[in-house]
């Protein structure tokens, strides 16, 4: 197919020249370098041969800096707008010198012209669940999906007909809901959310497990069974991960490859490794960096920076699962020195860092250090209150809640014959329960940052499970399902640094999007039911999930 390319209208570029050029490249056309000189860039001189591949000269007119109505590609007659990935991917391929950079620098800044953009999907006469605190529906809306994978238009079905009609793909949503894909702030996919083998729950046996595993036969068994968690939290609705703590570096790849997309999956923020002293939590299990001094602390987040992770999980205390004793989850851990110094290594290269804290003593020092995301929490002070909404040593100046009941509800109130705990795993299950109940009365009290996140891979909380979290919160704490879904979704987004990446159905965010057939705001258990999934722009008609049916039933039991 031969491909005609004009650009037009392009500004930004100093000197005088041509307001448009229209450039033929033939089917079969290889990369070709034009005799004449290159325009010089920003006021700078010629830097040697135009290189031009698939039409990509840009057209000079004037010295301003707005860049508007900047390429219209004509493909066989039709005539549309391209996506900033598409032309951005073109500039990559057709550029070998230093001549375009500041041409590619002002495409990243560009306003595309939607009217002309191609459209993919389009979601019509849906129900839009905005997910803002107050539970707003929009009725009877289309939302256009752009080829680049963004959000290109949400609003009433009649004004945007003409639009729909013309896109490549329209899914009726009559009767249905439209919200934005779940954020899961808190995940492991490191097993699927079934009693955990007791070969993983053994020290010994945990060692010699995970040292095969870092071995280069069984890494990439490793990543695929990740991958198949991290695809059963997709298939349920959850778009985003933040994986805290991993035994090797699986989820940073899974990430990568995702962003990439080599794999269809969901977006994935990972920590790699956590951060724990010596017999800390995790640490005998095998997902933990060893952490004894400050300069400890900065060496381990530099190595898990160093191998891709975007964000940084720490142990600041004891845990339910490894506990050997009463009070010993939530018992602080690791020194106020210490996190200090890892909030100050990831902080320096605008990474956040998250907290595993589970008493007001244990929070209380995160915060003072830096943290901007405490993991499970406590009950709060004042003085804890204060430091969520201005902390000086946080990233942003203040810090957030990220709640995880279902890790813990079960182990309280399922028999113990079940759920293999011990008296002490059960104990120390109910301390935590109770206090982070209370944390969470406190942060609605209090407007603190609440976000959601389900600590997958645990026992009894499976990677499908995310809706029964948010019932837990409303159930228990009090939480009202409007602002359940806006924790899960707007707010977890403001929580992890994403407000300009996903969170809501938006223009401009990425199309991540659920269709449900019932409406959340009346039973959370919709959730359950999703019909469609959009990641990115890309469809799943028919998600499918492995789901654990004596598992199920006993959960059901925690409903209230």
């Amino acid at each position: 197919m031969a491909l005609g390319i004009v650009l037009q209208g392009f500004t930004g570029l100093r000197g005088g020249g041509t307001d448009q050029l229209d450039v033929d490249v033939g089917e079969n056309s290889d990369l070709e370098a034009a005799e004449e000189p290159a325009p010089a860039f920003r006021g700078e001189s010629a830097m040697g041969p135009q290189v031009r591949h698939r039409g990509l000269i840009p057209a000079r007119r004037g010295d301003s800096d707005d860049v508007s109505q900047i390429v219209v590609l004509a493909i066989q007659g039709e005539r549309r707008c391209p996506s900033r990935g598409q032309i951005q991917d073109a500039v990559s391929h057709c550029v070998t010198t230093a001549q375009f950079l500041g041409f590619r620098r002002m495409l990243e800044s560009a306003s595309f012209c939607e009217e002309l953009m191609t459209t993919t999907v389009a979601l019509t006469r849906a129900n839009v669940l905005t997910c803002d605190r107050d539970g707003t529906v929009l009725a009877d809306q289309t939302v256009l999906v752009a080829e680049d994978g963004s959000i290109e238009a949400v609003g009433p079905g009649q004004e945007l007909a003409d639009r729909a009609a013309a896109a490549q793909r329209r899914i009726d949503c009559a009767g249905k809901w439209v919200m934005p894909g779940l954020i899961n702030a808190h995940a492991h996919l490191m097993a699927d959310g079934r009693p955990l083998p007791r070969a993983l729950t053994n020290p010994v046996l945990a060692r010699g497990i995970v040292g095969f595993w870092k071995t280069p036969l069984g890494r990439p068994m490793l990543r695929e069974r990740a991958r198949g968690f991290a695809d059963s939290e997709l298939n349920s609705g959850v778009t985003t991960i933040r994986s805290l703590g991993e035994y090797d570096n699986e989820a940073v790849s899974l990430g990568r490859e995702s962003e990439s997309r080599q794999w269809l999956g969901p977006r994935v923020m990972a920590s790699g490794p956590l951060l724990a002293i010596t017999g800390g939590h995790g640490a005998e299990l095998g997902v933990a960096r060893i952490v004894d001094a400050p300069w400890e602390g900065r060496k381990a987040v530099r190595q898990n920076l160093r191998l891709g992770a975007t964000s940084i999980k720490i142990a600041a205390t004891g845990g339910v699962t490894d506990a050997k004793a009463v009070g010993e989850a939530g018992r602080p851990q690791m020194t106020t020195e210490e996190m200090t110094a890892i909030c100050e290594e990831a902080h320096s290269a605008g990474v956040l860092v998250a907290a595993h804290a589970q008493s007001p003593e244990g929070v209380l020092r995160s915060l003072k250090a830096g943290v901007d995301t405490i993991e499970h929490g406590s009950a709060m002070t004042d003085e804890i209150v204060e430091l969520f909404h201005d902390n000086p040593r946080s990233l942003r100046g203040w810090s957030a809640f990220d709640a995880t009941l279902l890790a813990a509800a079960p182990l309280v109130e399922i028999d113990t014959e079940i759920t293999g705990a011990s008296e002490v795993v059960q104990e120390n299950a109910r301390i935590v329960l109770d206090s982070m109940v209370q944390g969470i009365r406190d942060a609605i009290t209090n407007d603190v940052v609440l976000g959601s996140g389900l600590d997958s891979s645990m026992t009894f909380t499976p990677h499908y499970a995310m809706w029964r979290e948010l019932d837990l919160v409303v159930s228990r704490a009090g939480l009202s399902p409007a602002r359940a879904l806006e924790a899960v979704t707007r707010v977890n987004a403001k929580m992890l640094d994403l407000e300009s990446v996903t969170g809501a159905v938006e223009p401009g965010l990425s199309a991540d999007l659920l269709v449900l057939g019932a409406n959340p705001l009346d039973d959370l258990k919709a959730l359950e039911g999703v019909e469609t999934v959009v990641v990115r722009g890309d469809v799943i008609d028919t998600p499918t999930v492995e789901r654990f049916g004596e598992i199920d039933e006993l959960l059901d039991t925690l409903r209230r």
